[in-house]
């Protein structure tokens, strides 16, 4: 089951999120720790139910209804999205992001033709921004200046069943030079997309959406019954983190599940 709504916080940009899954099974995101002691998604797979509901740069605000304790961090936000057989998050999407929308590109392995997107810095945001189109790219001859012109914004990137987070001009041009065969660009365009562009992504509204889960028609049992208050969830935060600390789990600063 999936249910979508508005979140906790009065944020415009803040939505509730709801996916059930299988108890202590991977959910197919990667967690970063990010600025001001918050916790971002950093990648979001294919595979994962949170494919679609949410996008790489958005941030955790809160699990089961409540806020996110001060202390939390990636790791055991990660150990808790893992053993959890049904998770309820309050998700924010930066209004940096909140216009975001999709473009695709049909990459060849082996083939003649590039991407062809180059990127500079973004002075105002440190974002990627596209510099120029290579002349006779894939990015020049395969789309059209609706979907990505000079001075978008790079966000995303995704290749191989996997949406990744690019901040910067070095991971952007990474992922980019990497990518191959169905590529997903996440795209910016400051100063706003068109408001007749029907490609246009859609803005977060508060309503509720149903998704029957798959080869089952009665729910999990509600993840509320496990931290249903900000107490339970402080010591069930408090308790990954011990425990990750314990089996010395070397994880960098993206924790994948």
């Amino acid at each position: 089951m999936t249910m979508l709504k508005a979140g906790l916080g009065n944020n415009h940009n803040t939505r509730r999120v709801r996916v059930s899954k299988l108890a202590d099974s991977r959910v197919g995101v990667g967690l970063a720790n990010g600025p001001g002691r918050t916790i971002c998604v950093a990648e979001v797979f294919a595979s994962s139910p949170l494919e679609g509901h949410i996008w790489p740069g958005d941030i955790i605000r809160g699990v089961a209804g409540t806020n996110l304790p001060p202390r939390s961090d990636a790791a055991s936000l990660a150990n808790i999205f893992r053993i959890a057989s049904d998770l309820d998050l309050s998700v924010e999407t930066p209004r940096a992001l909140s216009d975001a929308r999709t473009v695709f590109l049909i990459c060849q392995a082996g083939g003649a033709s590039e991407i062809g997107i180059m990127v500079d810095k973004d002075p105002s945001s440190s974002f990627a921004r596209v510099s120029s189109l290579v002349p006779g790219s894939l990015a020049a001859t395969e789309l059209d200046r609706g979907s990505l012109r000079l001075g978008d914004l790079i966000v995303a990137v995704g290749f191989n069943g996997g949406l990744h987070q690019v901040s910067n001009v070095k991971d952007c041009a990474a992922r980019l030079q990497a990518a191959t065969g169905a590529i997903e660009l996440r795209v910016v365009r400051p100063g706003g997309w068109p408001t007749d562009d029907p490609r246009r992504c859609a803005v977060f509204s508060p309503q509720t959406v149903h998704v029957p889960q798959r080869g089952s028609t009665t729910p999990p049992p509600a993840y509320e019954e496990h931290c249903g208050a900000l107490s339970t969830l402080t010591a069930m935060l408090e308790n990954s983190r011990l425990a990750c600390d314990a089996l010395r789990v070397e994880m960098g600063d993206d924790h994948r599940l």
